[in-house]
């Protein structure tokens, strides 16, 4: 994962996309599993590849377009800006960015990880459908859960304070809303879009406003 350790970043700022390029930056590589960053300036590509592992790919900004190709042709899969697309083991496809550019997260995972029916439902899943806020509860939604990476997602609907000790190498990220963390004597205020990289073993105070998503990816240490 990304190593800005206590400091608040935007993925999609650290890595914007540049005109007529394509860039690529590998944040984690483990065991067999790989986040890695597309950064795609408007009318450009990745060739087509094909896969060996699953793979979760999340829209971060703009719209992408996946190239699959099959015995039958070519089809292309729309996938906007806050939508996510888990490409099966063994297919060919490539990345496709029009008019706008854009910025994805494909995640590689192993075939026996543990993926929540949500993320297997439908083609195209939209990250707000996955999590419901409910009044006077924190909805929860367990998306991934394996024993190299977890990744999950809550919806706060009232203002929520309390305190947390941090097991996992730990992302945290906001979809919507505002959070506060204070740890090692830091105050950090994440709005949306934004990321803080909390390294286990730490402990941590916590406000997070009401009406609030957030996503959780942890990474054994």
């Amino acid at each position: 994962m990304t190593k800005k350790i206590g400091k608040v970043f935007s993925i999609v700022k650290q890595n914007a996309p540049m005109e007529n390029a394509t860039i690529t930056n590998t944040v984690y590589d483990q065991n067999g599993y790989q986040i890695t960053y597309y950064s795609l300036g408007a009318n450009t590509n990745v060739i087509p590849e094909r896969n060996v592992q699953q793979e979760l790919v999340v829209v971060l900004q703009g719209t992408l377009y996946i190239s699959l190709r099959t015995h039958q042709g070519r089809r292309d899969i729309e996938v906007r800006e806050g939508h996510g697309y888990l490409r099966p083991p063994m297919t060919l496809c490539g990345y496709d960015a029009h008019e706008e550019p854009c910025v994805i997260r494909e995640v590689t995972l192993h075939n026996d990880s543990v993926l929540s029916k949500k993320l297997t439902e439908t083609e195209v899943f939209d990250f707000k459908n996955l999590v419901h806020f409910e009044p006077g509860m924190i909805s929860q939604a367990h998306l991934l859960c394996d024993r190299q990476l977890t990744f999950n997602m809550y919806a706060i609907s009232e203002r929520k304070e309390g305190s947390q000790e941090i097991i996992r190498n730990t992302l945290v990220g906001v979809q919507q809303g505002r959070a506060e963390i204070r740890s090692e004597g830091r105050t950090c205020v994440l709005e949306k879009g934004e990321y803080l990289f909390l390294l286990a073993n730490a402990k941590c105070d916590y406000a997070i406003s009401m009406n609030t998503i957030i996503s959780i990816l942890e990474e054994e240490n």
